[in-house]
């Protein structure tokens, strides 16, 4: 099953509990105007950190490299929905591009 979760690019640097599977995350958005990607860290809801910095890219597992029975079950990531293959941009979050949690 697909779940949305919820992103906006209202603000550049934000933080948000998300529902993914059977429990609470707590996931932070970071936009890095330098090289003009979106990163996302991964904490259990009580702050401890499980993934930290991943890019965020179209049609990529964000969180396939991770083998720990902490993160969630599936898999987090950012459908190229438009087929336009342009990688997330400053305003593109909770727009053209939506985050996603496909559970295992």
């Amino acid at each position: 099953m697909s779940t949305r979760v919820p992103t906006t690019a209202d603000s550049p640097t934000y933080d948000q509990v998300s529902d993914l599977g059977r429990r609470l995350y707590r996931l932070g958005f970071r936009y890095n105007a330098r090289d003009g990607s979106w990163y996302l860290s991964v904490a259990t809801q009580g702050g401890t950190a499980l993934a930290e910095g991943r890019k965020l890219r179209i049609d990529w597992d964000t969180l396939r490299q991770f083998s720990d029975a902490r993160l969630p079950d599936g898999v987090l990531s950012l459908p190229d929905a438009d087929g336009s293959r342009v990688e997330p941009g400053r305003d593109d979050l909770g727009s053209r591009l939506h985050l996603t949690f496909d559970e295992a």
